[in-house]
């Protein structure tokens, strides 16, 4: 008889090329919008207290995407877990910037799909047979 086929691992570089577009959109995001505050209180202007947090956030949202992508090179469970974490805050926050009306849906809208993406990915990693059992 013929044995059973093997399965093999599944290919992971498509989700972490993409996780580290994401992450570097965040942080580039995140300095970015630093350096907008601080050259906005240089000139007078009166900045909502919350903006700043929010610059700090996106800056360690995308550092979190970082250290995901290379757990999940390496096929842990907790790399899948932190990226499923990152990506859906992150997704709240681009909504709520738009609902807001801080935000227009172009500005943030390649970064919304490439989230949407990694989480359709992170969805099959984490739920479907065979892909699951090989993260630990």
């Amino acid at each position: 008889m013929q044995a059973a086929a093997s399965v093999k691992k599944p290919r992971v570089i498509g989700i972490v090329i993409l996780t580290f577009l994401g992450a570097i959109l965040n942080v580039l995001g995140g300095v970015g919008l630093l350096a907008l505050i601080s050259s906005a209180q240089a000139a007078g202007a009166d900045i909502p207290g919350w903006i700043t947090p929010l610059a700090y956030l996106t800056i360690v949202l995308g550092v979190i995407d970082f250290i995901g992508a290379v757990l999940l090179l390496m096929y842990k469970r907790i790399g899948l877990l932190l990226l499923t974490a990152t990506t859906v805050i992150t997704l709240l926050i681009n909504v709520i910037s738009v609902a807001t009306g801080n935000s227009t849906i172009g500005s943030v809208a390649l970064g919304s799909l490439i989230q949407l993406a990694i989480l359709y990915y992170l969805y099959i990693y984490l739920t479907r047979e065979p892909e699951k059992s090989f993260f630990t």
